[in-house]
Order: structure tokens, then sequence, then C-alpha cells
């Protein structure tokens, strides 16, 4: 039998609802464009649809 490892999420927790259900939300053309060289990352949470930013 094959043994399987599951590995720890690595999105963030929802600052507003603690929900570790996260995902990626993808840059608009003008922030691309604009601060390319800021390492801002937009998630949006799947409970609660919060939005928001994090450096990385």
């Amino acid at each position: 039998m094959e043994q399987v490892t599951l590995k720890a999420s690595t999105s963030p927790a929802c600052p507003k609802c603690k929900n570790p259900e996260t995902y990626r939300v993808p840059r608009s053309f003008l922030f691309k464009k604009i601060l390319t060289m800021v390492p801002v990352k937009r998630y949006k949470c799947y409970r609660c649809f919060n939005q928001f930013n994090l450096m990385s």
C-alpha cells in the first residue's frame, strides 16, 4: 500500500473570519504594470468573501 503525505495549506487564513480556505485573486492589468515592484498578493475568503492583501 502506498503512503500519502498531506501538505499544509500555504494560503493564509482570513483576518475577518479566521477561515483557512482562501484563494489568490488575479491582479488587474493596471496593478501589474504600475506596481510590479511591490510584492503584494491579494486573497479572497471562500466563507465570507472578504478580500485582503498580504506582503510577500
